[in-house]
């Protein structure tokens, strides 16, 4: 779900009250920048993303910017004398407070960060994002329309130019404004968000992730009440139109709407009304 306000702002809520009372915020799935300390990162972290063809290069702008490679679990420093660099998929580029770096892709993707941030050069070749993000605070991103990156959370954005900005100022709240004169799109949990030029997003960090999830096994997919409704198990459709639905339960059902999971007992009833609307 999101609320647009008049100045076109999105924010994504998914019922953190209702559907997701069970989730706690968490801000990164990894820790901060740390260069010189290995033992800090999660267990088989360093191998979690592999070398690949692709290639980029890294500029530093200023102090402290880090690169690690492929496989490795240290990071070495982009020292003044040689600046710039040629990497390819699979590196981490890492920057601490006072750090700012800039990325050009063979793509023709370009990435600058500041402040604290971790993110990994991908393998579209491979179907992966072309930047992962770990950490960020501020980034300022233009990519092709045949490539999409993975936000901080698990989201996948993708769309046409930019550039997108993003940022991470308060830590349960990423926040995203499309600065484009394109429509781009966020895939996040259950939803899928399109984003005029102009509008801003702002994402709820959760526990559970923000990653796209794909309908279970036994689902129908209902385009009802403006939006996608996602039904299993004995139901009824009592009224339907453009903007409402009403779902009666018959025996053993769930319903799935919105980020939302109801399960009913037999004879209950949910409405469902304007899908479409963010808020």
């Amino acid at each position: 779900m999101a609320i647009r306000s008049p100045f076109r702002t999105a924010l994504v809520a998914l019922a953190l009250g209702t559907g997701l009372s069970g989730c706690f915020i968490q801000t990164q799935r990894y820790p901060k920048p740390m260069p010189g300390n290995s033992e800090e990162l999660p267990e088989g972290a360093s191998g979690i993303f592999q070398a690949g063809p692709e290639e980029a290069y890294v500029l530093r702008i200023s102090d402290p910017v880090y690169l690690r490679r492929p496989g490795e679990s240290s990071s070495f420093p982009i020292h003044f004398h040689r600046k710039m660099l040629q990497i390819g998929a699979g590196f981490w580029v890492l920057s601490e407070a006072g750090g700012r770096a800039e990325l050009v892709f063979g793509s023709g993707a370009q990435l600058s960060v500041s402040g604290n941030n971790t993110i990994v050069l991908g393998s579209p070749s491979r179907g992966e994002p072309t930047v992962t993000f770990l950490e960020v605070e501020n980034a300022r991103l233009t990519i092709s329309g045949n490539e999409y990156v993975e936000l901080l959370g698990g989201a996948l954005l993708s769309g046409e130019g930019g550039p997108f900005v993003i940022t991470h100022e308060r830590d349960e709240v990423l926040v995203l404004a499309n600065r484009s004169p394109n429509e781009s799109r966020v895939r996040y949990r259950d939803a899928v968000i399109d984003l005029e030029p102009g509008e801003t997003l702002h994402m709820p960090l959760l526990e559970a992730g923000g990653t796209p999830r794909e309908a279970a096994a036994g689902f129908q997919t209902r385009e009802a009440a403006g939006g996608r409704v996602q039904l299993r198990g004995a139901l009824q459709i009592v009224e339907q139109d453009d903007r409402h639905i009403v779902i009666e339960a018959e025996g053993e059902h769930e319903v799935r709407a919105k980020g939302l999971v109801l399960r009913l007992d037999p004879g209950d009833r949910v409405e469902l009304d304007d899908l479409s609307d963010p808020r």
